[in-house]
């Protein structure tokens, strides 16, 4: 049974995004500042551990990983989340 189904994007559109995306990257005058981005990042794990289960359930749906896999891919995922958040504090 198909669940979804999505259009494809055409080649030109999509690298005009990855176009428009460098060219942001490279003003870093449009960037936020850094404190805003490790708020960002602190809200987001703090997010992902709120619906941790949820997620777990996610990877074992989607990816159909073991679910102790899946918790530890979890785990991951927000604590990478944390120490990127730790990485901004020391700049």
């Amino acid at each position: 049974a198909q669940l979804a189904s999505f259009e494809r994007t055409p080649f030109e559109v999509v690298d005009g995004w990855l176009d428009q995306m460098q060219a942001l990257h490279r003003d870093r005058g449009s960037w936020l500042p850094t404190y805003r981005r490790r708020e960002i990042l602190i809200a987001l794990a703090s997010l992902m551990r709120a619906e941790r289960d949820a997620l777990t359930d996610l990877i074992v749906s989607e990816g159909g990983k073991p679910l102790r896999d899946a918790c530890v891919e979890t785990e991951r995922a927000i604590d990478g989340i944390e120490i990127a958040a730790a990485e901004l504090a020391l700049q």
